[in-house]
């Protein structure tokens, strides 16, 4: 029985419903009489009538109630730019044991396991985007990837709500300190590489640069895509053509077959690889760091109020501007 038509599909195709086994074997006090063809031909048409009637009026009845319903109107994640969140794999394959399996062994083991073994949420990684109020734009692997929020759900920091289960593993949570929560370099670029805010793949890094004809400015940014140890970060540059400090910062892209750069938020072909720092015989690490996080830049890809303050901090910086630096840390607002 269909929950909007009321009628079984048979009815509606042959206008009577079905003769079922046990209407065989169960015999009725009402004798059993043969009425004419003319007659069984009418009284079919007269019950599919009724029942195609009674069928499009109930359809137009649930259609009213789906176009009264606003299906635009969803409840918002609430997830915003820096917030790690786990992606819900499409499959077995994409899982972490899969994917830790393959590590292991080189990629030569296809690893094929039942989804009741599996992890089904693999990350976490990095909000770089909101592209909308349903979609966000992941940092995996180096690459933007957008995703459907439905896909996707918030990791917790350890707090005094959601206990950190590792202080059973002393020792195991120390090297991980040490790992990722250097303590090395000056005051002014460790103050902003604490526990609170730690240095992750897929965040934006401010750092100071020496000054020549094609870079004349005393620092640089560029998109961390891997955090190879505390003093070697493999990373993306980021920039503008004309080298102005309150321009826009976009990524650059190389052509591997003149070897020139430009600055895009997309590669102009899919051949063209992220412009490394390593291209230019460049290394960063934590202790050079001015800034970092996920808010480096704003919603026009110019740096934010906050960062140039720290930038015009920097003792790098007062040695190379002097009192230009004021005319950088003046608002944009």
């Amino acid at each position: 029985m269909n929950d909007t038509t009321g009628y079984s599909p048979f009815f509606l195709e042959t206008g009577r419903h079905p003769t079922l086994p046990a209407n065989t074997l169960i015999t009725t006090l009402t004798p059993t009489t043969t009425a004419d063809t003319d007659a069984w031909a009418q009284k079919i048409v007269a019950s599919l009538k009724r029942a195609f009637d009674h069928v499009r009026e109930a359809q137009e009845q649930t259609s009213m109630k789906n176009k009264e319903r606003d299906t635009r109107v969803r409840v918002d994640p609430g997830y915003k730019v820096g917030d790690l969140v786990y992606l819900w794999a499409r499959s077995a394959e994409e899982s972490r044991l899969c994917q830790a399996i393959r590590e292991a062994t080189g990629g030569r083991t296809k690893a094929k396991l039942s989804t009741k073994l599996t992890n089904p949420w693999i990350g976490p990684y990095p909000i770089v985007a909101i592209s909308d109020n349903r979609h966000c734009v992941l940092w995996i692997e180096g690459k933007e990837v957008r995703h459907n929020v439905n896909r996707l759900t918030k990791q917790h920091q350890w707090d005094q709500w959601h206990a950190d289960t590792a202080k059973a593993f002393e020792k195991s949570a120390k090297v991980a300190e040490k790992k990722y929560f250097s303590s090395s370099g000056s005051k002014e670029t460790t103050a902003t590489a604490d526990k609170t805010n730690p240095i992750r793949a897929g965040q934006l890094i401010v750092f100071p640069i020496n000054m020549t004809d094609n870079h004349p400015l005393p620092f640089a940014l560029g998109r961390i895509i891997e955090i190879r140890d505390e003093n070697d970060f493999k990373f993306q540059w980021l920039g503008n053509r004309s080298c102005l400090a309150r321009g826009t910062f976009l990524p650059a892209w190389i052509d591997s077959k003149d070897n020139k750069y430009y600055y895009r938020n997309k590669p102009f072909h899919p051949t063209h690889q992220p412009y490394l720092g390593e291209h230019s015989d460049v290394t960063i690490g934590t202790a050079d760091l001015i800034a970092h996080g996920f808010h480096i830049l704003n919603e026009s890809n110019r740096i934010s109020q906050v960062v140039r303050e720290l930038i015009s901090k920097s003792i790098w910086v007062k040695q190379a501007w002097g009192d230009d630096t004021f005319s950088f840390t003046s608002s944009l607002e």
